[in-house]
């Protein structure tokens, strides 16, 4: 039986500035699991996102009317926005970016014995269920760019339960930690077009500075060093405890009784 159905699953796909690659994104996913709902968050109000909310059914625009053009936002804020709008009526959030390649048969994988999914390269595409996330909590909004609060993520998942995660991610360190073969199912779409010229110009710039050092200050040594040496059980550094970064929601989760 599988676990994942359209009635409890809703897909959140964030994008900035790439509709060629959106497009393929949302084709693919759609042809892969019948999705009673797909999300966007659109991270730059003035790219004409419309135009695919007017091709799929049912496709949702959720325009980032407080992030500028030029900003390179926090992709952290995004995917807790995605579970913030999810886990009130459903019991598992999809999050993908916008440059990923889905082949069908991924949800016959999904089974009871995980409660977090990642493949194939860092927070490309994560699966969470409401269980995972009152046992992780939320993102860490102190990382403000890509390249940071999806390590950090995955390293307190091994922390908190690490019985109950499945990881394949092609990062430098390789990672794989009950690899269920999600992998060949999600891909990434070349670094070619739209989709390396964004990356080069909103993602590269910001990396080192706004996460990588951000990410030493927390746990005390590199992402690189800490994830090649498998030194999982690492602490936080004092001053980096966690935060109830939307603590009105986790309220109302408790008031549901879910």
């Amino acid at each position: 039986m599988n676990v994942i159905k359209p009635e409890n699953i809703s897909l959140w796909i964030v994008s900035f500035r790439r509709l060629d690659a959106l497009r393929q994104t949302v084709s693919d996913w759609l042809a892969s699991f019948p999705f009673e709902e797909v999300n966007i968050i659109a991270n730059d109000p003035t790219v004409g996102y419309n135009a695919i909310e007017h091709e799929f059914d049912q496709v949702t625009i959720w325009p980032n009317l407080f992030r500028e053009p030029w900003e390179t936002g926090a992709i952290s804020w995004c995917w807790n926005m995605a579970m913030r709008h999810t886990f009130e009526h459903k019991d598992w959030c999809l999050m993908s970016q916008d440059d990923n390649q889905i082949r069908p048969g991924w949800d016959d994988l999904i089974c009871e014995d995980y409660d977090f999914y990642v493949a194939p390269h860092g927070d490309s595409v994560q699966l969470q269920s409401l269980a995972g996330f009152k046992a992780m909590g939320w993102f860490d909004e102190r990382f403000r760019a890509i390249g940071g609060p999806e390590a950090d993520y995955v390293l307190r998942a091994l922390q908190a339960i690490p019985d109950r995660v499945s990881i394949h991610d092609e990062h430098v360190w390789q990672m794989r930690h009950n690899d269920i073969g999600l992998a060949a199912h999600w891909f990434l779409q070349p670094k070619v077009g739209e989709v390396i010229s964004t990356r080069m110009a909103y993602n590269v710039p910001f990396a080192v500075d706004e996460c990588f050092e951000r990410w030493a200050q927390k746990w005390g040594r590199g992402v690189d060093e800490l994830f090649l040496s498998h030194a999982y059980d690492t602490p936080r550094q004092p001053g980096w405890e966690e935060i109830n970064w939307y603590p009105s929601f986790t309220r109302r989760l408790e008031e549901l009784g879910r």
